[in-house]
């Protein structure tokens, strides 16, 4: 049986490469962006720059952006807008283990009570268009700006903004942040997308709507044009304070069709391209492209809402999670390249228990478990996930497996944002999606409290044990206590059986052989500041 399911599996996974899913085509902006002609027309451009030797033009791709607003406050991460890491900086930056590395600040102190931040900021650094000298006024409205509501900020939480009672600009190169209670996660709080930089002078001018169309930065390359969500394109910043970058120009195109993406890569109309398929990686590398992995913080996850019937039955959702074979989804899915999580977030995302979570894989107990719940003859379920390239394939094989021991499942694979209105209303009773955790993981383990449903909290958790341990660690100033507290909540929430991690996830992008000396950061996006081409 496993055998016939592992090659049926694998012919679905070509189908996807080479089909792209029929729904790739019906996607709004938010998720797909534009059409192929659209794609054509932007990567032709770039070609000819680069072909005659006037412009060193490094063309990316991938198959879809996950915003339409250039305001970085309203970005889920990183890479949410692709050229965004090009054009916007943060106050420090992740390594790739981690720690916090100094970027447009150079150093902080703070104080004995740990309740203030002195932080001091590189001298020097240009914003593009013309709109002067970052200063502490800057770093200080970027950060403030979160409290603003006609913002909709997406990282009030990361920040943890009620904690910063006021923020002060003694000088343009130092800013001092006082916060109302320690905060021993302050300086990494400041070490992502969430911290970067953007000109009061310029959204003074432009205002919110303005941010939104078009980006002012700090970073190697200004933004020139392009549709958000679709295309962009940014040149080099000659006025860099880290030095001019040796590529001239960036574009970016989505090309929805996964297809068409590979074979524009292939045909040398694109330089970069992002790879989720283990077998073209390999293809690639084969032809000699250059493979940069990237070790996602995301997990596959199937999450189960115990607020729906049946799964408010503790027997029916372990029986659910004995019928699954995690071993299997990595070896089909990923040729055993990934590996099987022993905890609820991923390693290395701070406060995360591992070897806690080893379900038992057993057919025969899960049939048991279902007949003790009083389904003897099974019974069935919805399952909602994302009609993108990556999604339908773990949802065919959890059919499968949950099939073996009478669960039928219907699939309901639908745009993301039809996705995210199902989970955060509470009426999808399984859902499957790869997800990822902030670096601290505080505000991913606070969005399963009570309070947080029907909302953030898609398992439908309501328990005043691990509201109250949560609550406790977010009110703890002690390292170790604050540990133990995140510790108990992640052990009493394993032991609910509401969301089994499968597999890790980790994915490529892949450059032509002219690219080189691409940077990654720990928030795993590629930085084109020391980039060169041939």
């Amino acid at each position: 049986m496993k055998k016939c399911l592992k090659k049926w599996i694998s012919v679905i996974l070509t189908l996807c490469m080479i089909l792209t899913l029929a729904a790739c085509g019906t996607k709004d902006n938010t998720q797909t962006g534009t059409d192929t002609d659209a794609a054509d027309t932007s990567t032709d451009t770039g070609a000819d720059a680069t072909d005659s030797g006037e412009e060193k033009v490094l063309r990316m791709s991938r198959n879809y952006e996950n915003a339409t607003s250039w305001d970085p406050l309203t970005h889920s991460d990183a890479t949410t807008m692709f050229l965004a890491p090009q054009i916007y900086e943060p106050l420090f930056h992740l390594d790739m283990d981690g720690g916090s590395v100094p970027w447009l600040a150079t150093s902080y102190e703070v104080s004995d009570d740990q309740l203030t931040y002195t932080i001091k900021l590189q001298e020097g650094v240009q914003f593009h268009g013309g709109y002067g000298e970052m200063t502490s006024e800057d770093v200080k409205f970027s950060i403030e700006r979160n409290n603003d509501e006609a913002v909709g900020s997406l990282c009030i939480e990361l920040l943890n903004m009620p904690n910063i009672a006021s923020i002060d600009t003694p000088d343009d190169y130092t800013v001092v942040f006082n916060l109302n209670g320690p905060d021993l996660d302050f300086i990494t709080r400041l070490s992502d997308f969430q911290a970067t930089v953007i000109s009061k002078k310029y959204v003074d001018e432009v205002g919110l709507e303005g941010l939104t169309k078009a980006p002012i930065g700090t970073g190697p390359f200004e933004y020139v044009s392009g549709t958000p969500g679709v295309e962009s394109e940014a040149k080099a910043f000659e006025d860099y304070w880290g030095g001019r970058p040796d590529i001239d120009r960036i574009t970016y195109t989505m090309i929805s069709d996964t297809n068409t993406n590979f074979t524009a890569f292939e045909n040398g109309e694109i330089d970069l391209v992002y790879v989720h398929y283990p077998d073209k990686v390999n293809e690639f590398k084969d032809k000699g492209y250059i493979p940069y992995y990237l070790p996602t913080p995301q997990l596959l996850y199937l999450y189960l809402n115990m607020q729906n019937e049946p799964l408010d039955d503790p027997l029916v959702r372990e029986a659910i999670f004995t019928a699954i074979d995690p071993n299997y989804f990595n070896d089909s899915l990923f040729y055993g390249t990934e590996s099987i999580p022993t905890g609820w977030m991923p390693a290395g995302v701070k406060y995360s228990l591992q070897d806690y979570f080893y379900p038992e894989y057993n057919v025969e107990k899960a049939k048991e478990l279902l007949a003790e719940a009083g389904y003897p003859d099974g019974l069935k379920l919805t399952l909602w996930s994302v009609n993108d390239d990556i999604s339908p394939p773990p949802c065919l094989i959890l059919e499968q497996q949950l099939k073996e021991v009478g669960i039928t499942l219907e699939l309901q694979l639908v745009d993301f944002n039809v996705f995210m209105e199902q989970v955060r209303a509470g009426t999808a009773p399984l859902a499957v999606l790869y997800n990822g955790a902030s670096v601290i993981s505080d505000a991913d383990m606070a969005r399963y409290r009570s309070e947080e449903y029907p909302g953030r909290n898609w398992v439908g958790l309501t328990n005043k044990e691990y509201d109250d341990l949560i609550e406790k660690a977010l009110a703890s100033y002690d390292v170790e206590e604050k540990t133990e507290y995140f510790y108990d909540a992640q052990r009493l929430f394993m032991d609910l059986d509401l969301m089994y991690p499968i597999t890790t996830y980790g994915y490529y992008f892949m450059t032509s052989p002219k690219v080189h000396d691409i940077d990654l950061w720990g928030d795993l996006a590629p930085r084109l500041y020391k980039a060169t081409m041939d």
